[in-house]
């Protein structure tokens, strides 16, 4: 079991605060429409077929995918299933994918990095890069960095051994070079430059690091885009990978082909879906999130027809009654389980994992103090509930 830093879920509210909370115009209540959540605590649990089958054999590498808004990026209950997971019979694949899309030095972490910042994760001056926002489709697999100048330093720091160590980022015409060195050793430049926009790769060979490494990345020119990293073992293995951004709806998600290059790097073969919050925010119709869910889904399919899908509703927030919006959660409960049932995906309801949000919510611990995220005793329940199902 790794050590996690309690910090993280405690103050990540305050550095997320954007994603889901701005103010939008109130509509009437009651409104006169049937709003009641007609779907299930769970559905088609038996669709998770790639996942059920490697579980008896474990006779490959396993890769399993966590796709969200701040709920996935501040991590609140991703690690509590990887960390069960591998408690038990499952042999540990790596910290998966560390993305350098967002760093806060007052938290002296990441709430992107890697599923376990014990085991890799990254620094660098935020004034010198330029992170991509929530409201733009992503090119790397949760977000990306932009150099404001030359030679503004990433940092990669590996705290556990990995065979391997892949460092993604953008290409296009007249793109310039960087430059890596491996425990500060002697530099390598690359060339970024290509004939049109492309995802580049550069495997680090740390094989032979040891426990404790650190990678030094340094663009040579202002304007250079780089996603993150990959971190893996080999073997029979079971790994996850982190890709959330905060106050991000799904259509952020999925719209460049640079996002399905990316991240078909990680060869999912079960992906976990979470969206709603902030399309429930935003005032966006159920329909119109079924169309970008459905692109999601799609492309997820694209990289591994056989891909596994679990789509998750979100839990109840302030946003029911409290500080309501145009539709209901049971609005897009409803539509996600059809989308659930469409597309041979299993489906979590998290609304009925949680309850009704209310103060009580709140004071329990279900729910957070931005009456948006859950709380400590909610993530536990939230973990709880995927378990069960990936368990059966």
């Amino acid at each position: 079991m790794f050590k996690h830093r309690g910090s993280l879920l405690l103050l990540t509210y305050l550095v997320i605060s954007f994603s889901a909370c701005s103010k939008k115009p109130k509509d009437p209540e009651p409104d006169g429409i049937d709003h009641t959540d007609n779907s299930p605590l769970t559905a088609n649990t038996d669709q998770l077929k790639t996942w059920t089958a490697w579980k008896s054999s474990k006779n490959s590498r396993f890769d399993m995918v966590f796709i969200g808004d701040s709920y996935i990026q501040a991590n609140f209950f991703a690690y509590k299933v990887h960390d069960a997971l591998l408690s038990g019979s499952f042999a540990d694949g790596g910290p998966g994918y560390c993305s350098f899309a967002r760093w806060n030095a007052d938290l002296l972490n990441s709430i992107d990095g890697s599923i376990d910042n014990d085991q890799l994760t990254f620094t660098y001056e935020p004034a010198k890069w330029t992170s991509s926002t929530a409201g733009a489709a992503t090119l790397g697999p949760c977000g990306y960095v932009t150099s404001k100048a030359a030679n503004a330093p990433i940092q990669v720091i590996g705290k556990v051994p990995l065979a391997s160590l892949t460092l993604e980022y953008e290409k296009h015409p007249n793109a310039g070079e960087f430059r890596y060195r491996l425990n500060g050793g002697s530099w390598i430049t690359v060339d970024e430059s290509a004939a049109t926009q492309a995802v580049g790769t550069l495997d680090i060979d740390v094989s032979g690091a040891g426990s404790n490494f650190t990678v030094d990345i340094e663009p040579l020119k202002a304007g250079e885009i780089f996603f993150g990293v990959l971190g893996r073992r080999t073997g029979n293995v079971l790994a996850f990978h982190k890709l959330g951004i905060g106050g991000a709806t799904a259509g952020v998600f999925a719209q460049s082909t640079l996002w399905s290059t990316s991240t078909s790097l990680m060869t999912p073969k079960t992906a976990i879906l979470l969206f709603g919050t902030n399309e429930m925010d935003g005032n966006i119709s159920p329909a119109e999130m079924k169309v970008t869910m459905q692109n999601l889904v799609d492309k997820v399919r694209q990289m591994n027809a056989a891909c596994d899908i679990m789509i998750v509703c979100p839990p109840e927030t302030k946003l029911q009654k409290e500080d309501p919006r145009k539709y209901k959660l049971g609005d897009y409960a409803n539509m996600l389980y059809q989308l659930a049932l469409d597309n041979q995906a299993a489906y979590l309801n998290l609304s009925k994992v949680l309850g009704p949000f209310s103060q009580a919510s709140v004071d329990q611990g279900l729910m957070s103090d931005d009456r948006l995220h859950p709380g400590a005793k909610g993530s536990d329940k939230i973990a709880d509930a995927i378990l069960a199902i990936l368990n059966k």
